[in-house]
């Protein structure tokens, strides 16, 4: 009985495993700055700066490239809320003010943690412009928190003292969510203060999906997400599989709200939609005109990454980088909602401020949140309900004909969406009707769509080259005739049941660059539909461009690279005849192998009308490094101030000197002068060719003072550069030998000589010279080589070690001059 009670605990233990953290430690991550862009696995990218490439090292492993080492990050979570301290807040906040604000539960996580809302605003039975915001879609961005939560404090301590306040809460529904990914940022204050995503368990064993990137709309459609789980913007399995999603995604359905506020971290920007395209949304101009609005609020330039007149910079989301699945694009493109996403704080304070940074977040982000609120009930909500001739709910296409925009129903016979003030056509399966829009008002209208069935109702080709006829096909079920304009021909003008039409227009008398619009009406006995043909005649006879990475003659040394390009939206480009993938704005890449010497290359791009065009690259892969001849041995004295590098080259290359560029040069022989510093000249010289192969040779350049030491038998006079000195000790001829004292004749050439007494050894060095000989011996090394000399050197009183003069002159590459009428012995170097 003990072991079956001891093995039921030991699963209990393993099953909540996925729902706790075992073990409370930290990951030490620091931020560190790179030269150049890496793909390693401890280090997550992110941004570019005019620096370098800033990276989060979560101090893994070892980097093996240069960086410099910015700041560890900022651990410990005193001073700001976790998920329980948010929890009890928002619990008081209910309690203390229960006429305006109520606390619900919207779904649980995977972790099953509740995701908590609070309503603000009087209870009413009718219609009340809404707003959303949220926080925390990241986990790390501890600050989206403090700035809800302050709003929710703002919003409920202001309400009997400030009469904008009271007015948005007795008129307006403030739907707030603090903390979207409650799982996750428990994570980030117990273990991973830079984790990310929730906490799921994707199908390979990692963790994590990034609900920013997981909402329906435009769901993975760009590099705005990751199809790999353990990317920090994997965008999940599929659209809305995450439950914080689905709780969005159900909130807003039964709560459309007007005016969208996601708050993030960092960067100091207040972006819109879209993030899935750098196309701009059909807004743009009201969405960025409240956008600027917004960061007029947050005062002059200080410490933000942008360029601009405010401290938050507005843009459009896309400007950013491409993201695709996220909130904004999502309730924007959904419902029409006015949506923004603040990411606060500038790239110095990252995803970690310190807590005393919360409140002047607050001061200087509080306008924003203002701004949002003046807008709230500046959008009228269209709100469909449609059914079919049968009363069951319509499922399909909306069709906004005024702002060409297609829609789908959220829900089955559920349609809403937002409108800026004014009157619209609506087209739902060919029926039209005319609405007419109120600014904070929700305009409902019930739509049955009768007994004719026409699909598509809006057919738009876009724009269409020149041609004689124009093709197009419909369906339709019903019963009832057809009318239409002169330039169409159908295939019957009468219909029964359920049946396919074709027809085609005529274009003889139409001019270029022209818009135009047919419409075909459908007359049944109590219903008339109708189908809106569409498009822009154009002539268009040229060949898509392609612009390359590359250019012609592209030489290169690695076996593998990748060509990428643009073209026209909409082509079609082919490499060596096989088609590669184009995205919306005509981006393209495609990797390559490369054999060595010349590679000819073919692409193709074939535009929407037909119109098509061959490129050829030639792309040359080179492996070998450049020669170059230098007239300078790897070892080089000179008196000169100035070297002369006579150079010559066989191809075009760069020339490095001490990581300094000379310049590029072509083939043949040419010049480089260098200055010099006194003494010792070290020459890294890199050569790179075209291909970026390199070639490094090294040389030592002695510059060294032009030394003349003049000395006369039998005088203890000595002179250097023709100034006079005296030495203790004068040279003397013996066996035919003039001797001199070694220590000062290596000290007035500018050397440096040491005797060791017991071994009885001198050893002297000048510049590139070193000299090792004994008392009495004959043989002797220079530079560990071993060399004879036919008379040794010898000690004569005081106590000084003479040696002959030849000797000296030539272990030293010295001149050495002989005057036998004077007895004068001159040295002269260096012998060049």
């Amino acid at each position: 009985m003990k072991n079956i009670k001891k093995i039921i605990l030991i699963f209990l233990i393993i099953s909540i495993i996925p729902i706790i953290s075992l073990v409370k430690g930290k990951t030490n991550y620091s931020l560190v700055l790179l030269k150049e862009k890496v793909e390693n696995s401890s280090l997550e990218l992110i941004k570019e700066s005019k620096d370098g490439y800033l990276y989060l090292w979560n101090g893994s492993g070892n980097l093996n490239v240069p960086y410099t080492f910015i700041r560890t990050i900022r651990e410990e979570s005193d001073g700001y809320n976790t998920f329980e301290s948010v929890k009890e807040k928002l619990k008081l906040y209910e309690e203390n003010y229960k006429e305006i604000a109520k606390l619900t539960s919207i779904g649980k996580t995977a972790e099953l943690r509740d995701i908590y809302l609070l309503k603000i605003g009087k209870n009413s039975e009718t219609y009340k412009p809404t707003i959303l915001i949220v926080g925390c879609h990241h986990a790390r961005e501890w600050m989206s928190v403090e700035m809800v939560m302050k709003i929710i404090d703002y919003l409920l301590s202001n309400y009997d003292k400030d009469e904008k306040v009271k007015n948005w809460i007795d008129n307006f529904e403030i739907l707030i969510i603090p903390v979207i990914n409650p799982d996750g940022f428990e994570y980030t204050i117990n273990y991973d203060r830079m984790w990310r995503k929730n906490r799921v368990v994707n199908y390979d064993g990692s963790r994590g999906v990034d609900i920013n990137r997981n909402y329906g709309y435009k769901w993975g459609i760009s590099d705005g997400s990751s199809s790999v789980p353990s990317s920090e913007v994997y965008r999940g399995k599929a659209p809305f599989s995450e439950f914080e999603c689905q709780a969005i995604r159900e909130l807003v359905y039964e709560n459309p709200p007007a005016m969208t506020l996601s708050y993030h971290s960092f960067l100091e920007i207040i972006i819109y939609p879209w993030g899935y395209t750098s196309e701009p949304p059909p807004d743009k101009e009201i969405l960025e005109e409240i956008a600027v609005e917004m960061a007029k609020t947050t005062g002059p330039p200080n410490d933000n990454d942008y360029p601009g007149p405010y401290d938050y910079y507005p843009m459009q989301s896309s400007g950013l980088y491409l993201t695709s699945g996220d909130l904004a694009d999502f309730t924007y493109g959904e419902l029409g909602s006015f949506s923004y996403t603040v990411e606060l704080n500038s790239s110095q304070e990252f995803f970690d401020p310190p807590p005393e940074l919360i409140e002047p977040t607050w001061e200087q982000t509080k306008g924003i949140f203002l701004v949002a609120m003046n807008y709230v009930d500046k959008l009228g909500l269209l709100s469909l309900n449609i059914t079919d001739k049968d009363g069951n709910p319509y499922d399909g296409d909306v069709f906004i004909v005024d702002k060409n925009l297609k829609r789908k129903t959220q829900k089955p016979g559920i349609f809403n969406y937002f409108l800026t003030e004014g009157e619209y056509t609506i087209s739902v399966q060919g029926k039209r009707i005319k609405v007419k829009i109120k600014n904070g008002e929700k305009n409902e209208i019930s739509i049955n769509l009768g007994e004719i069935n026409v699909n598509p109702d809006i057919i738009d080709f876009g724009e269409i080259n020149y041609r004689d006829y124009i093709n197009f096909e419909f369906e339709v079920e019903g019963e009832g005739k057809i009318e239409t304009d002169e330039n169409l021909i159908l295939s019957k003008y009468e219909f029964s049941g359920k049946e396919k039409i074709s027809g085609f227009i005529k274009t003889e008398n139409f001019e270029f660059d022209k818009d135009y619009q047919f419409i075909i009406k459908l007359i049944g006995k109590s219903d008339t539909k109708e189908i809106l043909i569409k498009f822009r005649f154009i002539k268009d006879i040229t060949p898509p461009e392609i612009k390359f990475n590359i250019e012609d003659n592209y030489v290169t040394n690695k076996n593998n690279i990748q060509i990428s390009g643009e073209t026209e939206k909409d082509a079609k480009v082919y490499f060596n005849d096989n088609e590669i993938k184009v995205d919306e704005n005509g981006k393209f890449f495609v990797d390559v192998s490369l054999k060595e010497g010349v590679n000819e290359l073919k692409f193709s791009a074939i535009d929407k009308f037909g119109n098509s065009k061959d490129y050829f690259l030639k792309t040359i892969l080179d492996l070998t490094p450049p020669e170059i001849n230098i007239d300078i041995p790897n070892v080089y004295k000179t008196v000169e101030n100035n070297i002369i590098l006579n150079c010559e080259i066989k191809e075009k290359v760069n020339i490095y000197i001490n990581n300094i560029n000379y310049g590029l040069f072509n083939e043949g022989i040419f010049e480089i002068e260098l200055p010099l510093n006194n003494g010792i000249n070290k020459l890294n010289i890199e050569v790179i060719d075209l291909a970026k192969n390199r070639t490094l040779l090294l040389r030592t350049i002695y510059k060294v003072e032009r030394k003349i030491v003049e000395l006369f038998i039998g005088s203890k006079k000595i002179y250097i550069n023709g100034e006079e000195k005296e030495i203790d000790i004068a040279p003397f001829i013996l066996n035919g030998r003039t001797y001199v004292p070694i220590r000062f004749i290596t000290e007035a050439l500018g050397g440096n000589i040491f005797y060791d007494e017991k071994e009885k050894s001198i050893s002297f060095t000048l510049y590139d010279k070193s000299v090792l000989m004994w008392v009495d011996k004959k043989n002797y090394f220079i530079n560990y080589k071993e060399y004879f000399m036919d008379s040794p050197p010898i000690i004569v009183k005081p106590g000084r070690v003479m040696v002959p003069v030849r000797f000296v002159a030539e272990s030293v590459d010295s001149k050495l001059l002989w005057d036998e009428k004077d007895k004068n012995v001159t040295i002269i170097y260096p012998d060049i």
